[in-house]
């Protein structure tokens, strides 16, 4: 399977997103996605659309899997989704 890309919204000051960012850098080995990391400071839209919810873990189409903390189960049923 090709390497999903998901994007982690975050803020650089967040100890949240420091550890969401930690877990999923940790399971890339189990699973396959690379991460691109935003941070919605550099972006008044994302700072808009997701500042009450960082860290916020999006896949490729948008779909929001996770926010404040890593969900597993949703890492999964989104891996089992798409096959």
């Amino acid at each position: 399977m090709t390497a999903i890309v998901l994007t982690l919204y975050v803020r650089e000051y967040c100890c949240l997103c420091h550890t969401m960012q930690a877990d999923l850098l940790a399971l890339q080995s189990s699973y396959p996605f690379r991460l691109q990391i935003l941070d919605i400071d550099d972006d008044a839209a994302l700072e808009a659309q997701y500042q009450p919810l960082i860290p916020v873990l999006c896949a490729p189409n948008g779909e929001i899997l996770c926010f404040y903390h890593l969900k597993l189960q949703a890492l999964d049923a989104y891996f089992a989704q798409i096959g």
